[in-house]
């Protein structure tokens, strides 16, 4: 799951800079199911740091988070929570990312 948190984490990065965003980013499981693969906070803990409303802020952050092919959806939910489902391609793309960092997962003669 990391280097999906990863991925997710990088695209929030650039969103930052190219919006010149401060604060951290918390990339975490939504309590319920049905409201994505992944979701954050950061525009209701940042949104003083940026001097935006919460929803405000996770408004900009959306419009360019659903530009990536990495998710199949963004929405805001709340008073400004992000809720991500990920696009099923973006998991085809990890694990050949994992495959080729490790050419001997799944061997069976590998030795432990």
């Amino acid at each position: 799951m990391s280097l999906l948190v990863e991925k997710i984490t990088s695209a929030f990065e650039e969103i930052k800079k190219k919006h010149k965003l401060q604060g951290e980013v918390l990339i975490e499981k939504p309590r319920e199911e049905n409201n994505g693969d992944f979701a954050t906070n950061f525009a209701m803990i940042n949104s003083k740091l940026n001097s935006k409303n919460p929803r405000d802020l996770a408004q900009l952050v959306v419009n360019d988070l659903r530009n990536l092919d990495i998710f199949s959806s963004v929405d805001i939910a709340g008073p400004g929570f992000i809720n991500m489902k990920l696009n099923d391609a973006l998991f085809k793309d990890i694990l050949s990312e994992v495959i080729a960092k490790n050419k001997t997962m799944g061997n069976l003669n590998q030795k432990i």
